[in-house]
């Protein structure tokens, strides 16, 4: 079992760019975004229940994450109808729903939930209602997994200091896109926030950085404040 699914780990990370790979830098924030993936799989846990993935996308991630979480049950949450229907064909259990708006699941529905690249998309004023709701679907000591682009990471800081760059960044990929970026998250801001929602940190990780794979999961471990991506893992406490 364990050789399988790192067999189908090692072949994902082999795949081709998505689609929206239009460019060469495009192919190359893939490839990280791909390797973020990764390093969110080495943090999952055996759960043996059911796993939700809010913002599942085609599945091809959420199978990977439930195989190494021996899950017995596989959910999803997405919003785009094209993507749910992949993902279905993949054997994800998706609901088609906005993660801005309350989850449609039950109280203490699961033992472990992933978000990758999904909190910086929601609507400001509704980040703190889907940490809140991340907490009541899961179990007394569930987890969560949640990752996002890095503000401080080198190519953020550097779209600061040139101005001009960083309103074209913004223009193509956040502002002016109905599905862009509306909250950008430091490590410090993403742990207050899950903290402040009743989470207790188990683990803070960075992942990629724009270098050749030696020195980028060198840097990835000793730097992870300035990393492309940055992860919490957050554990749900029992209540006092």
């Amino acid at each position: 079992m364990e050789s399988e699914l790192n067999s189908k780990i090692e072949k994902y990370a082999r795949l081709p760019s998505r689609e929206w790979c239009e460019s060469t830098w495009f192919v190359l924030a893939d490839r990280e975004y791909r390797k973020n993936q990764l390093r969110i799989l080495d943090e999952i846990n055996e759960c043996g229940k059911r796993i939700l993935d809010v913002g599942c996308d085609d599945g091809s991630f959420t199978c990977l994450a439930a195989k190494k979480a021996k899950a017995r049950q596989i959910i999803g949450v997405e919003i785009n109808v094209q993507a749910a229907k992949k993902a279905r064909e993949r054997g994800v259990q998706v609901v088609l729903a906005d993660a801005n708006k309350n989850f449609p699941f039950t109280n203490c529905s699961f033992r472990c939930l992933i978000s990758n690249q999904v909190i910086e998309h929601l609507e400001l004023q509704n980040i703190e209602n889907f940490l809140k709701e991340t907490h009541r679907v899961l179990e007394n000591n569930g987890y969560a997994i949640i990752s996002t682009p890095n503000i401080t990471s080198p190519h953020n800081l550097l779209l600061f200091l040139h101005g001009s760059k960083l309103r074209r960044h913004k223009s193509n990929f956040y502002i002016n896109q109905p599905n862009g970026h509306k909250k950008i998250y430091s490590i410090k801001s993403l742990k207050a926030s899950a903290e402040n929602n009743g989470f207790e940190i188990h683990a803070v990780f960075g992942s990629s950085f724009y270098l050749p794979n030696l020195i980028s999961n060198f840097l990835s471990k000793t730097l992870p404040s300035l990393s492309i991506y940055i992860s919490v893992k957050i554990f749900k406490q029992h209540a006092r």
